[in-house]
């Protein structure tokens, strides 16, 4: 849910002004893109994530299938083939693109996906079914979501909140208590209850106990995450924050914008672009000139949540760098800036 922007630093305003005027391709005082530069840009967009998706990279693929999410016919024609992709987490995000974006098309492949060899995958191989209307058994996904497998339990999780079935909350809760084998770390087995505590609150009526003490319990695993010892899963656990709009958090998240990690600052940044707050620009658009892959392609994704005009420009720039995960990720938020050539018109006229 994006609300109003309000102002968190003067700081961070006065960081933005200069950071704009130090980048190349950006000029103060510019709104945009015409309309013919912005289709291009978006179809130049989609040759990219077509690429990735036919990569033999299969974190470019994994990627590819998200980033395709904005223009569901894009989507549509990747997750095809990638349904039986060689690699299991492929598999799994293009099943999860079927449930999402209910490609009806796609769900009787995805029931025949239930007796995949990996766990993760027939766990989304029933969300993508019954996302899209398929009576089928979803029993296996308590199993799951109890299994000693971490990757198998979080993945569980996350598929249950996405259900939005409130009555999976008490075997959410059983799943937290849950031990694991010996060899799962410490950082891994947290990983995995701030995951459940996310899919705890995405089924939760929140509207309903906000500003009360029982929203304090539902978010406190998520908000003590924020505060680890673990620079992955304070990431994690800020990254959360926006998606589920916790207000009360603002501040902490304002002050981590100042505070590295570059990952946790940007996770920061994009957290309070969700929640239409985007006083974090500045340190999105410096993190662009990273030396670190990794970063420049989390600033480029962020820059697709923004409403600021002139980061569409950035992307356009961001499409040119020597690595194609950074390349990728650009594309994925030109798509959500512009999902359709009507939304390209529409921009450039504003």
């Amino acid at each position: 849910m994006r609300m109003r922007t309000t102002s968190v630093t003067r700081r961070v305003v006065i960081l933005s002004l200069i950071g704009l005027m130090a980048l190349p391709g950006v000029v103060m005082g510019q709104r945009g893109m015409a309309a013919e530069e912005l289709v291009a840009l978006r179809e130049k967009s989609i040759g990219i994530v077509r690429a990735a998706a036919a990569s033999g990279d299969a974190t470019l693929r994994m990627n590819a299938i998200e980033a395709s999410q904005p223009v569901p016919g894009l989507a549509s024609e990747l997750v095809g083939p990638l349904m039986l992709d060689e690699v299991a987490p492929v598999r799994f995000a293009a099943l999860m693109t079927v449930g999402e974006l209910r490609l009806e098309q796609h769900a009787q492949a995805a029931v025949d996906m239930g007796v995949d060899t990996d766990h993760s995958v027939r766990a989304a191989a029933i969300y993508a079914a019954t996302q899209n209307g398929l009576k089928i058994d979803v029993s296996p996904l308590a199993r799951y979501v109890l299994s000693t497998d971490p990757s198998v339990r979080g993945n569980a999780a996350m598929i249950l909140g996405e259900m939005g079935d409130p009555s999976a909350i008490a075997l959410l809760q059983e799943a937290a208590r849950q031990p694991f084998g010996r060899h799962v770390t410490a950082i891994r087995r947290e990983i995995v209850r701030v995951q459940l505590a996310e899919a705890e609150v995405k089924l939760t009526d929140r509207d309903r106990v906000v500003s009360s003490a029982k929203d304090n319990e539902i978010m406190s695993p998520i908000r003590a995450a924020v505060y680890s010892q673990s620079d992955e899963i304070r990431v994690l656990a800020v990254s959360m924050l926006g998606p589920l709009d916790d207000r009360r958090m603002i501040p902490m998240l304002a002050s981590l914008l100042e505070n590295p990690p570059a990952e946790l600052q940007l996770a920061a940044a994009r957290s309070l672009i969700l929640m239409g707050i985007e006083d974090g620009l500045p340190i999105v658009i410096r993190a662009l000139g990273s030396a670190y892959t990794g970063v420049r392609a989390q600033a480029a994704y962020t820059l697709g949540d923004s409403n600021d005009p002139t980061t569409l420009v950035l992307l356009s720039d961001t499409l040119l760098d020597e690595d194609p995960l950074v390349r990728l990720s650009a594309a994925a938020g030109v798509l959500r800036r512009l999902p359709t050539e009507a939304d390209a018109q529409r921009l450039a006229r504003q």
